[in-house]
């Protein structure tokens, strides 16, 4: 899944959340949350090299670990 895709996916989820809560379903708002957290951290992973294809953990070298922190650094800065 490209890094677009992702990112298209984590942004969907916040309003699905919204909704799901206005219905009364918690359980399933925060599903919605934990899965736009989880598509915006892989978005995140893709884009500086580390491609997932399950749900757990990956494994990354100390330099991708850096990079997707700096990633996440620029993106909240661009943010603020």
């Amino acid at each position: 899944m490209s890094v677009d895709d992702l990112l298209a996916k984590a942004e969907s989820r916040p309003t699905a959340a919204a909704r799901d809560v206005e219905a009364g379903d918690v359980e399933r708002s925060l599903s919605a949350s934990y899965y736009a957290m989880f598509y915006a951290a892989s978005a995140v992973l893709e884009k500086v090299g580390v491609s997932r294809t399950k749900h757990s953990a990956p494994s990354v070298s100390r330099e991708q670990a850096v990079a997707a922190l700096d990633e996440v650094k620029e993106l909240l800065e661009a943010t603020a």
